[in-house]
């Protein structure tokens, strides 16, 4: 594998929390569909404490579903 290649990860929460604890995902893309269903699961657990994530963008259409992308805090541009 070389380094700085980009990876598209799709679902998958154990996975995804297993690349953001080893620092190799720089960018979040979520969306947010408006169904409440009561209680929920996290996206994903980290055992390592809190990953904190600054929105960059967001886009909203008509129906209420939204498309959010975070970046990692800790990452220079």
């Amino acid at each position: 594998m070389r380094p700085g290649g980009a990876i598209w990860l799709f679902g998958g929460g154990k996975l995804a929390a297993v690349m953001s604890d080893a620092g190799l995902v720089d960018d979040y893309y979520i969306a947010v569909q408006p169904v409440l269903l009561g209680d929920g699961i996290p996206l994903w657990t980290t055992p390592h404490g809190r990953t904190e994530l600054e929105l960059t963008s967001a886009c909203a259409w008509p129906g209420g579903i939204a498309a959010l992308r975070y970046s990692r805090s800790d990452r220079t541009p």
